[in-house]
C-alpha cells in the first residue's frame, strides 16, 4: 500500500485542500444549499446564452448543461484579436489556444454566473457575434 500510495500519479500529483480553501468550498456549498435560486438562475442565464450563440450562428461545439460556453473561432491569432476588440467593448472572455488545444480549435471561453441580467447576456452576444463577423467569420 505505502508503494502504491507514493508512486501512483493520483496521489502523487496531488495534494490537500488548504484549510481556507475548504472553508471556501464549504461556504460555497452552504449557501447553495441555502440559496437554490442562484442554481436556477445560473442554468437559465447558462440556456439563454447557449441559445443565442446558437441563433445568433456560432460555433460553441457540443456545449450543454454547463455556465462555461466555449465560441471555437478556430487559429489562435484570429482568437486573440476577438478577444481583445470584445475586451475593449467591456466583455471579458478567455481565450484558450493552441497548444492547450489543437490549432484550428481555439476558443474564447464564457463564464456565465447567476449575476450576469438578461440584457447582460443579450449585450454580450450580440457584441461577440459582430466581432467574430468582423474577424472573418
Amino acid at each position: 500500500m505505502r508503494w502504491l500510495r507514493h508512486t501512483l500519479p493520483g496521489f502523487v500529483y496531488s495534494v490537500g485542500l488548504t484549510p481556507a480553501n475548504a472553508a471556501a468550498a464549504l461556504a460555497a456549498a452552504e449557501l447553495i444549499a441555502a440559496e437554490q435560486h442562484r442554481v436556477r438562475t445560473l442554468r437559465r442565464n447558462a440556456e439563454l446564452f447557449l441559445g443565442l450563440a446558437a441563433s445568433a450562428g456560432l460555433a460553441t461545439g457540443a456545449s450543454a448543461g454547463t455556465p462555461i460556453v466555449p465560441c471555437v473561432l478556430g487559429d489562435s491569432a484570429r482568437t486573440l484579436r476577438v478577444a481583445d476588440r470584445l475586451y475593449d467593448r467591456g466583455v471579458i472572455a478567455d481565450p484558450i489556444f493552441h497548444p492547450a488545444v489543437e490549432e484550428g480549435l481555439s476558443r474564447l471561453r464564457f463564464f456565465v454566473t447567476s449575476e450576469h441580467g438578461e440584457d447582460d447576456i443579450r449585450r454580450a452576444v450580440s457584441i461577440l457575434a459582430e466581432e467574430v463577423a468582423a474577424a472573418g467569420g
